[in-house]
This record gives C-alpha cells, sequence and structure tokens, in this order.
C-alpha cells in the first residue's frame, strides 16, 4: 500500500512527538491498513506475540496504540485518564450536552448518577421476570423451528428477542404492537445515518422524528401509571429529567441491543457445546444452581464480550517508554487479556468452574470496561444472561449438530452461519 492522504501527515506527527518527549513509538508497522473488522479475532493477540503487549497499528486513517491486558490497561487509564476522550459523534448538536461518554468531570458524574437510576430500576424483580417470559417465549419458537437449527436462524431469533426487550425495557412498549413496530422502523432508520458517524440535516431530522414518537408514548406522558417500570418512565419520573437525559436514552438502545443478541448467541452456541453443563444445572434444585449459573455466565462473557476500548489521545504523554502522541488512538485490548494463558488456565476452553474454584480478581477480569467510563449497565446485563441460562436449562435439551469457525460482524464475531445446533422440549421430570 502506497503512502498518501493522511497518513504522511499523521506519521510524521506521531514522529515528531516522539521526538519532542524523546522515547520512542511503540513497535509495529503502519504499512497495511487494519480493518474495523479483522479476519482473526486473535489479530491482536498475534500483534502482541510479534512485538510485545505494547504496539502501533494503521486504523481508521490514524496511528492507534494498542495496549494488551488488563493490568497493564487499568494503569494507563490510572496515570494517565485525564489525557483521554471518548472519540464519539458531536451528539450536542442534536441534544445540549452530548453523548454521556464523551464528558468528563462534574457532567459526566451528573450524567452518569441519573442514566444510572433508570437502568437499576430496569434491574427490578418485575422486570427479571417478564424478561424471563420472553425468553421462555422464544425457546418455544426455537423448539418449533427444530430440532436441527442453524446458526442463522437462532442469530435472528435472539436478534428479535433484544428488540422486544430492550424497547419494552427503555420505553415500556409491548412487544409484537403496532406501537412497537412504529417504533423500531423508526429508530433503525435513524441508526442507519448513525453508523455513518457525521451528523447531517437528514440524520437530524431523524432523530426529531424518533423523539417525537418517544414523546408520546405512555411512560413519558404519564410514567407515575406504568404497571412495569421502564428507563423511560423512571428518568421522566424525576426533576432531574432534561433533553441530554433523553437522547442518551436514545441512543444507548442500539449498543444494548446488539450486544444482547450477540452475546445471546454465544450463549445457545456455548450451552449447545456443553450439554452436560446444562443437564448439571437443570438437575441442581433452584435455590442452590445460582452459584453455577452465574459461574457459566462470566465464563460466556470471558469468551465472547466485546472486550476493547478505544480513546482519543488529547496530550502527549510516555508510559512504559513509549510516547503516546496527540491526536493517535489508543485500543486497551480486554478481551486479550481475558484470552491469554498468563491470566487464565487453558484460556481458550469453556471451563464455567474455574468461578467457582477460585475466585477471579478484577484486576484480571473486567467484561464491562474500567474506570469513571465502564458499562452502566453491567449489573442488568449480567442478571439477563444469568436469567437467560437458567431458562434454557429448565426449557431445552441443547446438543451440536454441526460446527463451524465464528465469522467476522461488524466489529465482533458470531457463531459461523453455518454452524447447527439440536433443540429438544425439556420434558416435566
Amino acid at each position: 500500500m502506497r503512502f498518501g492522504g493522511t497518513k504522511i501527515p499523521a506519521i510524521l506527527h506521531a514522529q515528531l512527538a516522539a521526538f519532542r518527549c524523546r522515547k520512542r513509538l511503540p513497535p509495529g508497522s503502519l504499512r497495511k491498513p487494519m480493518n474495523s473488522g479483522t479476519d482473526s479475532q486473535d489479530y491482536f493477540q498475534q500483534k502482541a506475540r510479534k512485538h510485545g503487549p505494547i504496539y502501533k497499528v494503521w486504523w481508521n486513517n490514524k496511528v492507534m496504540i494498542c495496549v494488551d491486558g488488563q493490568l497493564r490497561g487499568n494503569e494507563l487509564l490510572k496515570r494517565h485518564d485525564n489525557r483521554f476522550k471518548v472519540p464519539l459523534v458531536d451528539y450536542a448538536s442534536i441534544f445540549p450536552k452530548g453523548a454521556m461518554r464523551g464528558m468528563d468531570g462534574k457532567p459526566h458524574a451528573h450524567y452518569r448518577k441519573i442514566l444510572s437510576g433508570g437502568i437499576q430500576a430496569m434491574n427490578s424483580r418485575q422486570n427479571t421476570e417478564f424478561a424471563r417470559s420472553l425468553f421462555k417465549s422464544c425457546f418455544d419458537e426455537l423448539v418449533r423451528q427444530g430440532p436441527v437449527v442453524t446458526a442463522e436462524v437462532v442469530a435472528n431469533l435472539m436478534t428479535k428477542l433484544a428488540d422486544d426487550l430492550v424497547f419494552a425495557a427503555f420505553l415500556g412498549v409491548e412487544p409484537d404492537t403496532d406501537e412497537m413496530m412504529q417504533l423500531k422502523t423508526a429508530y433503525d432508520a435513524l441508526i442507519v445515518h448513525d453508523r455513518k458517524r457525521r451528523i447531517t440535516p437528514e440524520y437530524k431530522e431523524r432523530y426529531q422524528q424518533f423523539r417525537q414518537l418517544v414523546c408520546q408514548l405512555p411512560a413519558y406522558l404519564r410514567p407515575e401509571e406504568q404497571a412495569r417500570e421502564s428507563d423511560l418512565s423512571h428518568l421522566k419520573s424525576h426533576d432531574t429529567w432534561d433533553e441530554t437525559v433523553l437522547g442518551n436514552l436514545i441512543f444507548s438502545i442500539e449498543s444494548a441491543r446488539l450486544e444482547f443478541a450477540v452475546m445471546w448467541q454465544w450463549c445457545i452456541s456455548e450451552l449447545a457445546d456443553h450439554p452436560e453443563l446444562v443437564a448439571q444445572i437443570f438437575a441442581t434444585e433452584p435455590s442452590d444452581r445460582r452459584e453455577l449459573v452465574r459461574a457459566t455466565a462470566k465464563e460466556v462473557l470471558r469468551l465472547h464480550s466485546g472486550g476493547f476500548m478505544i480513546r482519543e489521545v488529547m496530550r502527549d504523554f510516555t508510559f512504559e517508554g513509549f510516547t503516546f502522541p496527540r491526536k493517535t488512538y489508543v485500543r486497551w485490548c480486554n478481551w486479550e487479556g481475558h484470552n491469554t494463558s498468563e491470566n487464565f488456565e487453558n484460556p481458550t476452553e469453556f471451563r464455567p468452574h474455574r468461578f467457582i474454584a477460585q475466585k477471579v480478581s478484577p484486576s484480571i477480569y473486567r467484561p464491562f470496561g474500567v474506570g469513571h467510563h465502564a458499562c452502566i449497565a453491567a449489573i442488568w446485563s449480567s442478571t439477563l444472561l444469568e436469567t437467560m441460562i437458567d431458562e434454557v436449562a429448565n426449557n431445552l435439551q441443547l446438543s451440536r449438530e454441526k460446527p463451524a469457525p465464528q465469522e467476522n460482524f461488524a466489529v465482533v464475531f458470531v457463531p459461523g452461519k453455518d454452524s447447527s445446533i439440536r433443540v429438544e422440549k425439556r420434558l416435566p421430570v
């Protein structure tokens, strides 16, 4: 690949920063661009083995420095968090203060506290039981499409399940209603423009159209009258409500439904590969199975959570003998830390009991990120995953029919579409 466009200025800028700081840039070639989706999930592990735990690649027309492992990433954030910003679309042109993840200081603390309250409301017992009913309905459909079901069918069912649950939890709308379909259609049209990562007049129009639909919902108009509390009804009923809260609620829907759909696909896939584990969970009394269910959820997250965090450097600094120049990106490679033998024995194997045999330090296990920008929905996400595992054990007998290599989907990996599982309804004992 020839050098040109923005590459030469970016590289020269990085080299000048290294000269000023009197510390060299991390090793690694900038000739071959790294796409947002790579062909192999161990791409960064391969780079780390070749160059060491800190190295550089060319990504998204910028120099990107990769930092491998939780301990090193934690130390980097501890020392230099004030020199980073989150590279996001500038939503401040749509709602007053923009995305919470892009804020710092008091504004970030203020909105994080408000939005966390809405997530806690969704994690209530009533909402967990509602999620359990959605899981059961989804599994009934899975059985109807069996006994042999492809990964593509599972993906479609998990996508619909995630949509149903997220729109209900966030906005208080019931699945399979005209109201739900109208909202989903409008939201899909908005997100198509959001993925272009630039604000256009059409983008603003799409946002306002969806916003108007939200403002007509019962959870918005009469939040105190809702039988099941949603994120929207909880946030709207407090005097801290403003347009920035609404904007952050709206744009958090996409990440929630995408991440749930992908994680639940992996959950079904792993349980199909380990029918003996499902049988063990089912054979355990409901009052005693929580530890095993929770350990299984943690292992699914360890192996399959997206596991990276990207920041943009605002001021030059040095770390472990290397210069981190202004305007470069930094990628904290969390997934790689979860899948290295330095932190976990037999890291590529699915072994939930590792979380029962010993306490795993949070310094090496961080599926939801670190620092003040860590995911505010960590507890809710874990609760849903545990609920799904519990309902699989109660309702399904799974086994692997046909294996296939995993495939890249956006910036994550999913079970290969040519793989399949065998699904049967678990009969009452």
